[in-house]
């Protein structure tokens, strides 16, 4: 609770900043957003890596609050493309990460609890197996929403 009133006077400062353009703005309040995200309590070390994560340089567009941005390739290093399924539950389970098992897809969330005036983290990961129930697919997003 203590750090919430740094949030709000970061947010309020950013705010009264004529000079930043609106992607610069939404870039300091996603990184305070990031940081107020590392000390949530995720024992998941796939989602701690991709709430540390940031755009790469080589990605043209600007990051922006509510724009999704790719993340795939942060949960392949975790669980490589051809997995079988019964492999990639164990590791889930072995991480402490909740999915939902749907057919051949296997679903994974996190929405970051709620801190006032700061973006939060919203991931959504969808694992797309084949007929051989090997890892076929990955679909991994992450995005902040106020």
């Amino acid at each position: 609770m203590k750090r919430i009133p740094v949030y709000i006077t970061l947010c309020l400062t950013l705010s009264a900043c004529d000079t930043l353009s609106q992607s610069s703005t939404d870039a300091l309040i996603i990184s305070a957003a990031v940081e107020a995200q590392k000390e949530a309590a995720t024992r998941s070390p796939l989602i701690r890596d991709i709430l540390a994560s940031r755009p790469s340089e080589s990605s043209k567009q600007p990051f922006t609050v509510g724009q999704p941005r790719d993340v795939s390739d942060i949960v392949a290093k975790y669980i490589p493309i051809g997995t079988p399924k019964h492999e990639v539950k164990q590791i889930l389970k072995q991480m402490n990460q909740s999915f939902k098992e749907n057919g051949n897809q296997i679903q994974i969330g996190y929405l970051a609890s709620f801190v006032p005036m700061v973006p939060h983290a919203n991931t959504q990961i969808r694992l797309n197996f084949n007929e051989q129930e090997q890892l076929e697919q990955i679909n991994a997003q992450i995005y902040y929403q106020q």
